[in-house]
């Protein structure tokens, strides 16, 4: 996996969660995907990580963006590490801002990069 093909994945990630969009953001993991939240909410498969996401659009955490540590690729999977940080309602004119550190695992399916296993604190 590129450099290139990596950001595209976040980006395209970022993407979908600033827009709210829900299907759009389960479309990025696998079908047996795992996304694993601070809350120790484990959501498994694209339809649950899509429900999940959809709360947190719904409670109008926006502005989403990951700054990626380091990342490698080996074989049909590929990982990365680094810190993510959002805005929440409250706190302000623009929100309370949210952060903290992520880690993705992501498989090769076909042609494509999708995220297999997710998690944030």
């Amino acid at each position: 996996m590129t450099s290139d093909a990596l950001s595209s994945l976040t980006r395209a990630w970022e993407n979908a969660f600033n827009a709210k969009d829900a299907a759009g953001l389960a479309a990025l993991y696998t079908p047996q995907a795992r996304l694993l939240t601070p809350t120790r909410v484990i959501a498994t498969g694209a339809e649950e990580i899509r429900g999940y996401l959809a709360t947190l659009l719904d409670h109008g955490i926006a502005g989403h963006r990951f700054e990626p540590v380091e990342g490698a690729e080996e074989g049909a999977t590929a990982w990365q590490v680094g810190r993510w940080q959002a805005q929440s309602p409250g706190g302000g004119e623009h929100g309370e801002r949210r952060e903290g550190n992520y880690s993705l695992i992501l498989r090769r399916e076909g042609a494509d990069w999708r995220i297999h296993a997710h998690i944030w604190n």
